[in-house]
């Protein structure tokens, strides 16, 4: 078990083999047998910013699954069925946007939150019926998802309270408490995403959508894009049901952070919204946490009898 400690609460123990990842920000002590324990265990040390993002990672040397999958991975970027699953991502991500803003369909009046409902269906139509063979297809696909986010995030902004309400999507910096919650737990959801791909065997580092950037993990950037939609119904409910408050947010030089007072709302109600059994594509209800492992493993199966075709 891991014995945690902390001078402004109780004592509390976790069994292992319940842990999958740990987090640590500045100022944590760590014993070299709790460090060796998680590496025997397969569980990821991650060191987390002010913003959630990973510093750095301990992980046990051994990969998740064998060779055959990375390698296929490779083919299977530029490869027709690779385009179409990009596509089918692209389609979900929209399909989740649109999910988050028909809740409020009957609740918020305005001609422009409905044209913004149907901007993102004709997105969808565009993406599912365009030629994936066509020279600079990713590029326009990338454009025409931007345009989605900008369209979706304008619409969610109408939702909110005056107070709460953001000028436009800010990410490094968050210029606004909204964005700052968002872009938080994003980090926290990019951990979890980038752990379950490593399970699975896949390199995060290999990815089919996104542009390869020196040092950054696209497959992470690919893959979480369908589970973005997680934190947002959680970020949207805490600000509707009024679970935060001005002092919940800190403004440094840089921007606008999650407070350590505000920290302590949103990362609980992150982990209990993650544990939440939903229905599945897999023939089985599971919990979003392992939602994320399950996606893993079907990409990994896909990529190990994936062949190529010359």
């Amino acid at each position: 078990m891991f014995a945690v400690s902390c001078k402004d609460s109780q004592d509390q123990v976790f069994p292992v083999h319940k842990i999958r990842s740990i987090l640590l920000q500045k100022s944590v002590k760590l014993s070299t047998d709790a460090m060796a324990m998680a590496l025997e265990n397969e569980i990821e040390l991650i060191l987390i910013d002010k913003r959630g993002m990973p510093l750095g990672r301990l992980w046990s040397h051994r990969y998740g699954s064998i060779a055959t999958i990375r390698r296929h991975q490779i083919d299977f970027s530029s490869s027709k069925e690779g385009y179409k699953w990009v596509k089918s991502l692209v389609v979900k991500k929209i399909g989740n946007q649109l999910a988050v803003l028909t809740q409020f369909s009957y609740s918020v009046k305005g001609v422009s939150f409905i044209s913004s409902i149907n901007k993102l269906y004709n997105y969808i139509d565009k993406i599912e019926t365009a030629d994936e063979n066509e020279t600079g297809f990713y590029d326009t696909l990338r454009g025409w998802e931007g345009v989605c986010a900008r369209i979706y995030f304008a619409a969610i902004n109408v939702t909110l309270e005056q107070k709460w309400q953001f000028e436009k999507r800010s990410q490094h910096y968050a210029q606004d408490p909204f964005n700052a919650c968002i872009n938080y737990l994003y980090g926290m959801l990019y951990i979890k995403v980038e752990l379950a791909l490593i399970v699975a065997g896949l390199d995060p580092y290999l990815g089919f959508f996104h542009k390869d950037e020196y040092r950054r993990p696209t497959l992470v950037f690919d893959v979480i894009e369908q589970y973005r939609i997680f934190v947002d119904e959680l970020v949207i409910a805490l600000f509707h049901n009024e679970k935060l408050v001005e002092d919940d947010f800190e403004l440094l030089e840089q921007g606008i952070f999650v407070s350590s007072k505000g920290k302590r709302i949103i990362v609980p109600a992150f982990n209990e919204y993650m544990l939440e059994i939903i229905p599945t594509e897999h023939h089985r209800n599971a919990s979003r946490a392992e939602l994320l492992q399950l996606d893993a493993y079907a990409l990994a199966n896909k990529l190990k009898i994936f062949k190529k075709l010359t």
